[in-house]
C-alpha cells in the first residue's frame, strides 16, 4: 500500500492531522480525522469526490476504518469546514466503515467515552453514528445515534446478559447544515451516562435502565465497531463526518470545554 508511515500517530505520510490534541479530553484510545488520513482502494491519498477505502488513525487503538466494497464507501469531500478540512460523506443508503481491530474494544472496561463530529444531511430518520456490539452479532453493548425526532440516543448494555437501557437527549433537535460535536460518556461501574452537544449538557447523570453496574462483560464483541450504521446493516448515516475518537476515561465538564474549544479552533466546526 502506498503512502503509509511506520511512525505512530502520523497517519498518511506528510500529514499529522489538524493539530487537535485528543489528550485534552482525557485518555484517548483511538482518534480519527478524515482530512489527509483517507486512502482510496489503490492506497493513494483520497482526493475530492472519490471513494474512501480506508481512514488511518492518528491514535491507534482500533486499527483503521475500512470499507473494501466500493458501493459502500463514503466520498471524500474537500474544504467543508471553516479551516478547510475534508469530510467523509455518507449517503444514508449503504455507506459505512468498520474498525479493523476493535472486537475487544469494550471488553471488561469500567468506562467509555466518545467524541463524534458530524453534520447531518438528512433528518427525521434514525441514523447510527457509532455501534459496538456485545457477544451476539448485531446486538449492541453501546451505541450512539440520532432518532426520527432528531434527538440524540445512547443505548448501554454493561453485561452480555443485561437487557440494556436507552437514554435520550433533552433540549436538542438536530438539523441539517450544522456541524455537531457530541461528547458521550458512560461510567459503567456506577451506571452513569452524560452527553454534551456542542458543549451544552443534554443528558445529565442518567442511570440507564436494566443494566448491571460494574465493568463490562469480559467477552469480545461479535462484530467490529461500525461507524455510520448498526452492525446489522440498518440506520445508515446521511451526513458528513469530520472526526471521531474513543476514550477510556469518564469526561469531566472541564475536559469537554477544553476539547471543544480546540476542536472549534483546529477542525473549524
Amino acid at each position: 500500500m502506498a503512502n503509509r508511515t511506520l511512525l505512530t500517530g502520523l497517519g498518511v505520510t506528510g500529514s499529522v492531522g489538524s493539530g487537535f490534541d485528543p489528550d485534552l479530553a482525557g485518555t484517548p484510545i483511538s482518534w480519527f480525522e478524515i482530512d489527509g488520513q483517507s486512502l482510496t482502494t489503490s492506497g493513494q491519498h483520497a482526493t475530492n469526490n472519490v471513494e474512501i477505502a480506508q481512514v488511518l488513525s492518528l491514535r491507534g487503538g482500533y486499527g483503521e476504518m475500512s470499507q473494501p466494497t466500493g458501493s459502500s464507501q463514503p466520498l471524500y469531500i474537500t474544504n467543508q469546514t471553516s479551516t478547510g478540512l475534508a469530510v467523509a460523506r455518507f449517503d444514508g443508503i449503504n455507506d459505512f466503515f468498520d474498525c479493523t481491530f476493535s472486537l475487544g474494544a469494550l471488553r471488561n472496561i469500567p468506562s467509555f467515552s466518545l467524541i463524534y463530529i458530524v453534520k447531518l444531511n438528512t433528518i427525521n430518520v434514525q441514523q447510527t453514528f457509532f455501534f459496538a456490539s456485545r457477544n451476539v452479532s448485531g446486538s449492541a453493548r453501546f451505541l450512539w445515534r440520532i432518532n426520527e425526532t432528531n434527538a440524540g440516543v445512547a443505548f448501554t448494555r454493561t453485561l452480555d446478559s443485561d437487557t440494556g437501557g436507552t437514554n435520550t437527549t433533552t433540549g436538542f433537535t438536530g438539523a441539517t447544515g450544522t456541524f455537531y460535536t457530541f461528547h458521550v460518556s458512560i461510567d459503567f461501574v456506577n451506571n452513569i451516562l452524560n452527553v454534551w452537544v456542542n458543549g451544552t449538557q443534554r443528558i445529565t447523570n442518567a442511570n440507564p435502565a436494566s443494566v448491571t453496574a460494574g465493568n463490562t462483560s469480559d467477552t469480545d464483541g461479535a462484530n467490529q465497531i461500525s461507524i455510520g450504521r448498526d452492525a446489522v446493516g440498518a440506520r445508515y448515516l446521511s451526513g458528513d463526518l469530520v472526526a471521531w475518537g474513543a476514550f477510556s476515561n469518564v469526561f469531566t465538564a472541564q475536559q469537554v470545554s477544553d476539547s471543544l474549544s480546540a476542536i472549534q479552533t483546529y477542525l473549524g466546526v
